[in-house]
């Protein structure tokens, strides 16, 4: 994965309500002070990061094919004009939703029981428990039940160890630019190991009449052995939206995001103004980004942009971009860091996480 990409990432965009301090109220950080701050962070982090991935409700969604979020598009480090255009940001949502919908649909854990992609999955006619048979590699019904409830062997064990309940599932055909296809609704389901609840869905979604992006909502909560990941995503109006997703364990911020997107028109879909804010543990990134100006700016690139971080009052800096479009890290005394090299550790650590959630 492109280290500036995910060094892009630590700032991206956000609230400026989540911050309404004056810069004047604001304690300015040195140079040194910062990447003592920052230094710290990244080994809380790294710590963090290490434990939730050794946890059995993380190896249970890297064996279930799970992974929930997308990150922003870059080429070489550099931001893509094409990016400026509300259909890429809505399709990198999409396509973050698309890989929820098919690592916790039913017919992915029970495709026997769905004859094909184009069949409605059938939740009142498939209430009952199910039991895995390794002899015939099938699944056979058992008894009756007001759920759908199955139970399998997880990998490399020999018993039907693991049980997977589905409380509700709902679909519908829905109208994208390639044609209609069957999209989750409403779903809640559970998913138990060895008697340990590991795993917990709930997703609700509502449509509208746009192709290009048909989610007029979404609201998905999965919390995974103590870690809950959010996501809501609310189409407020045909020219702006919200979108806000984060990751706790037991009221720790590991990461959260809260941003606000508006478009210069309906017809065109482009972007006008990003605004929010991003906190990664105790660090804070406040932003506005005037795409369309930064995109049509003659001269002074950086006037149409903020992005400064915080921790607590402290100011540590502000992202800038240089004329190469390489992601800076500018101190408080002028000087200035790439920010792949400030944040190499953190970029690793996230990067590595990526990875295990996308095996």
């Amino acid at each position: 994965m492109n280290k500036n990409l995910l060094a892009t990432s630590l700032l991206s965009v956000a609230i400026l309500a989540g911050c309404n301090k004056d810069d004047n109220e604001i304690q300015f950080s040195s140079p040194d002070e910062a990447k003592q701050i920052i230094s710290g962070f990244q080994s809380e982090l790294n710590t963090d990061v290490t434990i939730m991935l050794q946890t059995d409700g993380m190896k249970a969604v890297s064996e279930l094919s799970g992974r929930f979020t997308t990150l922003p598009t870059l080429e070489n480090g550099r931001f893509k004009k094409e990016d400026a255009t509300a259909a890429s940001m809505e399709d990198r949502i999409a396509k973050s939703v698309d890989v929820f919908n098919k690592s916790f649909s039913p017919h992915k854990s029970l495709s026997q029981l769905k004859l094909s992609e184009d069949e409605a999955f059938n939740f009142e006619e498939k209430k009952g428990v199910y039991e895995y048979n390794a002899k015939t590699g099938r699944y056979i019904k058992v008894d009756d039940a007001n759920n759908v409830i199955v139970h399998f062997p997880m990998e490399g064990s020999d018993e039907n160890n693991a049980v997977l309940t589905i409380e509700k599932y709902v679909e519908r055909m829905v109208a994208f630019t390639y044609g209609e296809e069957l999209t989750p609704e409403s779903i809640a389901m559970n998913f138990v190991v060895d008697g340990e609840d590991l795993i917990d869905v709930k997703y609700e979604a509502t449509f509208n009449d746009n192709p290009i992006f048909p989610y007029q909502s979404l609201n998905y909560n999965v919390n995974i052995d103590g870690y809950e990941h959010y996501l809501k995503y609310n189409n407020a109006s045909t020219i702006k939206f919200t979108l806000a997703n984060g990751l706790n364990n037991k009221g720790k911020n590991i990461y959260a995001n809260d941003y606000t997107i508006s478009l210069v028109d309906e017809q065109s879909r482009m972007l006008e103004v990003i605004a929010g804010t991003t906190s990664i543990l105790n660090m804070r990134i406040v932003s506005e980004l005037k795409v369309m100006d930064m995109l049509t700016a003659q001269d002074d690139f950086g006037a149409h942009y903020s992005v400064k971080m915080y921790q607590g009052n402290k100011k540590l800096g502000k992202l800038i971009v240089d004329e190469a479009y390489i992601p800076l890290l500018e101190y408080t005394d002028g000087s200035t860091e790439k920010l792949d090299v400030v944040f190499g550790d953190t970029i690793d650590e996230l990067e590595d996480f990526y990875i295990e959630m996308a095996n």
